[in-house]
């Protein structure tokens, strides 16, 4: 039997090289979006196999104040061109790691355009910053929480400064998530 299981094994098919893991990472010119990119070059760094989608959501304007002032075209165009700036940067910057990056812009909601980009372009991890505690950011939207709660097939990651994940598991896909969303830990 342990003939068989070696013949099983030493297939072409077992012996295959495996397709790089897909991180797909938004940029929004933060600080806080750059984490993304440290956990990448972690893991380049590790000699995991892995590609990175980067992604820049230009969403919506609808301040007043701006639109005042700006056409819709303008604002479009404005957007377009500091996106393209963010993932030049995001990308160069994860090729000199040796990673292989894509880059894509979109317009819309940003948890939504992160979820469709995920599912389209077949992702295994979203990485995003940890959310900042709530005392610290307000009534700022979480964007991991929305994008989790969406989503069941892609991994949510959420990472420190330093590109770690964070140590406590907070906002990881879990088979369980609805136990650990009343946990009180934000």
């Amino acid at each position: 039997m342990n003939d068989l299981h070696r013949a099983v094994n030493d297939t072409p098919a077992a012996s295959a090289v495996r397709p790089p893991m897909k991180l797909l990472i938004p940029i929004d010119g933060s600080d806080r979006a750059r984490w993304g990119l440290q956990y990448a070059r972690i893991h380049a760094r590790r000699g995991d196999e892995l590609a990175a989608e980067l992604l820049f959501v230009a969403e919506p304007i609808r301040n007043w104040q701006v639109l005042r002032f700006w056409t819709r075209q303008e604002i479009s165009r404005f957007q377009a061109e500091r996106g393209r700036f963010l993932l030049d940067d995001a990308e160069r910057k994860l090729r000199e790691a040796g990673i292989d990056v894509n880059t894509h812009y979109r317009e819309g909601d940003a948890a939504y355009q992160i979820f469709e980009a995920a599912q389209a372009l077949q992702c295994q991890e979203i990485v995003l910053p940890a959310p900042e505690s709530f005392w610290m950011s307000g009534l700022n939207r979480n964007l991991a929480l929305e994008i989790q709660e969406r989503l069941q097939s892609v991994r949510v990651i959420t990472v420190d400064a330093s590109g770690l994940p964070c140590a406590d598991g907070r906002m990881h896909n879990t088979p369980n998530r609805s136990a650990s969303r009343h946990t009180g830990s934000n």
